[in-house]
């Protein structure tokens, strides 16, 4: 199915994954919102939850405005999970059936795009943050069972729960289905970079064939395997965060094996390192 070419600028692959999923969270937040209200509407659930689902609804839309005009990620990240996690949903929970309906299934979902779109220690926060909220509705439905405005018969909470359960369901399949574009479109890119970095391997050996050959090699300062890995790609041109990408290891984990490098070594610069092992003794093996 073709996407809309409006649409599909919110879910470019180029996009970062977070701003993807913030994108698909507003979109299905606007669609869970507006179904549910017409739902809580249809089935005469109240004009509080028609309302406030609306206002989901609209929340969404402006968050979303917001960022794709500002810029501003963090803050829409952020507004969206104080205003519609952390606000929003445990109101519906209460004025739409408690746990004897779909909020349970929202309450995961909040914390799943809050986990995916957050970072340091705005996640640890924030997580903790809907963990402590959410079991608190639980236990307060169940000690105080009469605050809870409950649905008039099993039909309703039956319908209720059927369509956090799809609407819910439908949203998180959509991110992974973007988590796994995203991982082939970068592993391809990291295959070509690979081929690209095999290619110089080559071309630096044979400018180096008619020179005379340094002695040294990793071994002989004592380089781990993955600190020769990385050596190799500092002496080929590439930048640290370029090293992360095409080992699959954290931009911190490199920042430590060039400490240990240029301790190992006592060189201070990838020209240093060149000098030192010269072109021969660039060998990868992809981990």
């Amino acid at each position: 199915m073709r996407v809309p070419k409006r649409l599909s600028t919110y879910f470019d692959s180029e996009l970062d994954f977070r701003v993807q999923a913030f994108n698909l969270l507003a979109f299905g937040g606007f669609s869970a919102g507006t179904i549910t209200a017409l739902t809580s509407l249809f089935f005469g659930s109240g004009l509080a939850n028609t309302l406030a689902n609306l206002a989901t609804a609209v929340a969404s839309i402006l968050c979303l405005y917001f960022v794709r005009r500002t810029g501003a990620y963090r803050v829409g990240f952020l507004t969206a999970v104080i205003l519609i996690f952390v606000i929003t949903f445990p109101y519906l929970f209460f004025i739409a059936g408690g746990y004897r309906g779909s909020m349970p299934c929202f309450f995961i979902f909040a914390i799943v795009f809050t986990a995916l779109m957050l970072e340091g220690r705005d996640r640890k926060q924030w997580l903790t943050v809907e963990f402590l909220v959410y079991a608190s509705c639980i236990m307060v439905a169940y000690f105080k069972p009469e605050i809870i405005t409950p649905f008039e018969t099993e039909f309703d909470v039956a319908m209720d729960v059927l369509v956090g359960i799809v609407v819910v369901g439908t949203i998180l399949l959509t991110v992974v289905h973007l988590y796994i574009r995203i991982y082939n479109a970068q592993r391809t890119k990291d295959e070509a970079r690979i081929r690209e970095l095999l290619i110089k391997i080559d071309n630096l050996e044979t400018a180096s064939e008619s020179t005379a050959e340094p002695t040294a090699t990793y071994a002989d300062y004592g380089l781990t395997a993955r600190e020769s890995d990385v050596a190799t790609l500092l002496i080929s041109g590439k930048q640290r965060k370029e090293i992360a990408g095409i080992l699959y290891i954290s931009q911190g984990t490199v920042n430590t094996h060039c400490l240990n490098i240029y301790r190992k070594t006592d060189c201070s610069s990838p020209l240093d390192l060149m000098h030192l092992f010269g072109a021969q003794n660039i060998r990868m093996d992809i981990r």
